[in-house]
């Protein structure tokens, strides 16, 4: 369709998706439980939707490098990409 999305909108984009990714890596149906509840679950073919929405939202904002600035030290990345978070 030719429409320019700004950058800032992905860039929001990759934000959501860091903030909802599981202390497991993973990402689960409903990322925000309500005060009180159980945690949320990652699921496999969640986390398979979430890795494949971010990596294609690195490819949009760092282009198709396999260098992209990084957080924390590539050393605790797994694939050069993922990252633990803490719990």
């Amino acid at each position: 369709a030719e429409i320019e999305v700004p950058r800032e909108v992905w860039g929001k984009a990759a934000k959501y998706f860091t903030a909802t990714q599981k202390g497991d890596g993973g990402f689960a149906y409903h990322p925000f439980e309500p005060p009180g509840t159980e945690p949320t679950r990652s699921t496999a073919s969640m986390t398979a939707a979430g890795l494949g929405s971010a990596l294609i939202l690195r490819l949009i904002l760092f282009g198709p490098t396999s260098e992209a600035p990084a957080a924390t030290p590539v050393t605790r990345r797994r694939f050069g990409v993922l990252e633990q978070r803490p719990e």
